[in-house]
């Protein structure tokens, strides 16, 4: 699901989001609330923001 310089959206139909956590590179924090801490990063040379969610 990944080509050269982006992410490829499925378009089949399936809602299978899961991705390798490795290729996921964090920065730096940059919100928190509720359910968990935003921080910037990137996955597979595409800026992506990262939510961590809080264990309930």
């Amino acid at each position: 699901m990944v080509s050269n310089d982006h992410v490829k959206i499925p378009t089949d139909g399936t809602d299978v989001w899961e991705i390798d956590a490795k290729l996921l590179k964090f920065e730096n924090k940059f919100a928190s609330g509720t359910f968990g801490d935003l921080y910037k990063g990137t996955y597979c040379s595409q800026k992506v923001a990262i939510k961590v969610l809080k264990p309930e």
